[in-house]
């Protein structure tokens, strides 16, 4: 009788037991006409450089919840909102350690433009690191019409060139 009863708390407490917990946990990104009509901006390029609102800030640091990194990036593909071959200015929170990272090349669906014109990628959604775009740019050239073929790459100039 014991062990029948002690069975039946220790299943109890399996099922009753509470689910690990994130502090972020984002949906799964959804390829909708929504994501790419909500964007203000969406565009492949490679990351030329950034910029903290305070040097001391790392990822993870309690500090960085109310600042973010503003990154440069040379588009190499306009698919929404910009032109190839500009350099756009994306702003991105990093507490989560989701900062961009120089000279990687990416997928951004930037939602919106600040105040000053800044474009803001947020933490969740569809931008992430090109070679994991496959679906995403498949989906952007069926619902804007556009050829899939990968462009030319972009190659960033060096660190302190001349203009």
């Amino acid at each position: 009788m014991k062990r029948h009863l002690f069975a039946a708390i220790a299943a109890a407490l399996l099922f009753f037991a509470p689910a690990s917990a994130h502090a972020l946990s984002c949906a799964p990104p959804q390829h909708t006409k929504h994501s790419v009509d909500n964007a203000a901006a969406i565009f492949e390029g490679v990351v030329v450089g950034d910029r903290r609102a305070d040097a001391n800030i790392k990822p993870g640091d309690a500090a960085a919840l109310d600042k973010n990194v503003s990154y440069s990036f040379l588009v190499s593909r306009a698919w929404k909102g910009v032109t190839d071959g500009e350099t756009v200015v994306v702003r991105r929170n990093v507490y989560w350690g989701d900062g961009f990272q120089m000279g990687g090349t990416y997928l951004v669906f930037a939602e919106r433009r600040d105040a000053d014109g800044v474009l803001v990628a947020g933490l969740c959604g569809l931008t992430g690191g090109l070679e994991y775009a496959g679906e995403t740019r498949k989906f952007l050239a069926e619902t804007l019409g556009a050829a899939t073929e990968t462009p030319a790459p972009v190659i960033a100039p060096p660190i302190g060139a001349a203009d």
